[in-house]
């Protein structure tokens, strides 16, 4: 195997793993959204509260605002899971689509005009735009792999500071 070929080979993993990568968050977004869905209808009743009250045997005394502990605890439950439910980010869904179109974007390029593709057989495919060698759109292209790799590495920082306060 030569190393165009290992090269070409390399990225169409990478091209396959970034796929799977946005479909497992895909799946992922969808199942906490249903799970926190199932959380507000199932809090919604009071048939969750009445197993709890007669398992803790709580104290249900008035206090001076005429309401319970235990009914500002149901309160307390019901908004939370309501506002998980619904909980919607305009500025985390924006880097989710403009990081998966340029992942797409840069995979494209890189498979079709740089790179090339390898086949399941392992035949190394030449990339079907390319108009020769030129060495200053690879440098060009390898520049923008490492920014892509940069902004990916710092939006996970600050995606990763984000907590759901409720």
């Amino acid at each position: 195997m030569d190393k165009r070929s290992m090269v070409a080979f390399v990225w169409s993993v990478t091209t396959v793993l970034t796929i799977f990568a946005f479909t497992t968050a895909l799946i992922w977004v969808g199942k906490v959204h249903t799970t926190y869905k199932y959380w507000k209808n199932y809090y919604n009743g009071d048939d969750w509260y009445q197993a709890a009250d007669a398992y803790y045997n709580y104290d249900n005394s008035e206090d001076e605002d005429g309401g319970s502990e235990d009914e500002r605890y149901r309160d307390q439950i019901r908004n939370s899971y309501q506002l998980l439910s619904s909980f919607s980010a305009k500025s985390i869904t924006f880097v989710a689509v403009y990081t998966m179109g340029l992942a797409t974007a840069l995979s494209m390029y890189g498979s079709l005009v740089i790179v090339g593709f390898t086949s399941l057989r392992g035949v190394y495919i030449a990339p079907c735009f390319s108009i020769g060698s030129n060495k200053l759109r690879v440098g060009i292209f390898g520049g923008m792999i490492v920014m892509f790799a940069n902004m990916l590495l710092v939006c996970a920082v600050v995606l990763g500071e984000v907590k759901v306060c409720v």
